[in-house]
């Protein structure tokens, strides 16, 4: 981890400001990071710029100013115009927060979307309801850290999926109802940590079956009959997931799902390479202690990186690249040399700043010149 945060430390005027190693636990930084983020609950609010009631993660209650993301991303305003200058006989903390209550924050976080209001933490979702932190997602409700979905309901980490309910944690899955840990399964149902099966009930760890009943091969017309005598019962739901759990118990199964990984601990981990303590997540190289990710780089103790962060420490929800930060979540587009910041998009060297969009030299969202952002932010981080 020394590595990652030399990289990620704040470099001023070719000087090197180090960041502390970790003192806590990566499970125990989650926690800290995810107190920040309201991921599921949705409220009814006005919209602060235009009066409009909206769906927001703000409840009515909370202090905050809270804009339509049409609103927020508009030319109308500018974050830079709550800037204040730095107050050392205050707090960062107290600070930060008088900038946090000043500055609007944006309702959801929902991107390219048709028809899916009730959605948060998204990008291409059309005709669904209740989304969350998911990508091309269709005709679907509620769903939760899903991409290439189709007319799914009930689902939880699921990829590519079509007419799925109820499963969790399936890859490449196809009208498929009750399945969890299964990879490329199609009209199968209760199923457990199974691969390559189709035309499966109650099966647990198989791998290339068809026409399989907890485990045992039938003709096709035996497995039809069955199926149809079972989905009869009113109590077949419970019914099978007892039979399931049995067939589970009694059988070996694997420490961790791990594929096509090099030097990787964790679970749930695919396309790795040397990634430690990390979780339902791919493509990662040199990471440590990181969640939710995909193709991210040389990070630690993050989770929900996106599409190419490198070098970042102690972030959260950092979508489309970020190198040498520290300390932000839900950040977008591209961030370099940022530090406890927040919903910023497309800013190199700010700390301290909240809405900013493509900004240089700020802190606490007040625009310096070059040598003077070099010369105040050594003394606050002193």
């Amino acid at each position: 981890i020394t590595s990652i945060l030399q990289a990620a430390s704040p470099k001023i005027a070719g000087k090197v400001y180090p960041l502390p190693a970790p003192s806590v636990s990566g499970v125990e930084s989650m926690r800290h990071r995810m107190a920040f983020i309201n991921p599921f609950n949705l409220y009814k609010r006005t919209c602060d710029a235009t009066g409009k009631p909206i769906v927001s993660i703000y409840s009515p209650d909370k202090p905050y100013k809270v804009y339509t993301r049409a609103a927020w991303e508009s030319d109308s305003w500018d974050a830079t115009q709550f800037g204040r200058p730095y107050d050392f006989t205050k707090t960062f903390a107290e600070q930060w927060d008088e900038l946090n209550l000043a500055v609007p924050h944006v309702a959801l976080w929902n991107g390219d979307t048709d028809n899916a209001d009730f959605s948060h933490d998204v990008s291409k979702i059309t005709d669904s309801y209740m989304i969350f932190d998911a990508m091309d997602v269709k005709e679907s409700l509620y769903a939760n850290g899903a991409n290439n979905l189709t007319s799914c309901i009930d689902v939880t980490s699921v990829s590519q999926g079509e007419m799925l309910y109820q499963c969790l944690m399936v890859d490449n899955g196809y009208k498929s109802f009750w399945c969890t840990f299964c990879h490329t399964i199609a009209e199968c149902d209760f199923c457990y940590d199974c691969r390559n099966i189709r035309n499966c009930f109650g099966c647990v760890n198989v791998v290339n079956g068809q026409y399989l009943w907890f485990n045992q091969q039938l003709t096709k017309e035996d497995y039809d009959q069955r199926r149809k005598a079972f989905w009869a019962q009113p109590n077949f739901i419970e019914l099978a997931k007892a039979e399931r759990n049995k067939l589970i118990l009694s059988l070996p199964h694997r420490y961790a799902d791990i594929k096509f990984c090099e030097d990787c601990t964790g679970n749930y981990l695919y396309h790795s390479n040397n990634a430690h303590d990390c979780y339902e997540s791919g493509e990662l190289e040199h990471t440590i202690s990181c969640h939710d990710s995909r193709k991210a780089i040389n990070s630690a103790y993050s989770g929900n990186l996106i599409f190419g962060p490198g070098f970042v420490y102690e972030c959260q929800n950092i979508v489309g690249g970020a190198t040498a930060s520290a300390f932000c979540y839900l950040c977008a587009d591209g961030l370099s040399n940022a530090y406890y910041s927040t919903e910023c998009y497309g800013c190199d060297t700010i700390f301290g700043c909240v809405g900013l969009k493509r900004k240089k030299f700020t802190i606490l969202n007040k625009q310096y010149e070059q040598p003077e952002y070099e010369a105040l932010l050594p003394k606050i981080i002193a």
